[in-house]
């Protein structure tokens, strides 16, 4: 089975992840400061600014 919308990932430091279809494992995991949950984002290929891929779920990270 499958959650919509989402695939299964492992972090470099080993935490279980549920991220959006489309994430590359090139992408970044991070929590903005005030943010609830944590999100995908991308360097742009400049490196000089990040898109933002979509929210995801890291086992052991966040409460709830």
């Amino acid at each position: 089975r499958k959650a919509a919308g989402r695939q299964f990932a492992i972090t470099q430091s080993g935490y279980m992840a549920l991220v959006p279809d489309f994430a590359k494992v090139s992408d970044t995991i991070c929590v903005f400061l005030g943010a609830k949950v944590p999100y995908v984002i991308r360097e742009s290929s400049e490196g000089k600014s990040w898109q933002l891929v979509g929210e995801t779920h890291v086992h052991g990270v966040m409460d709830g």
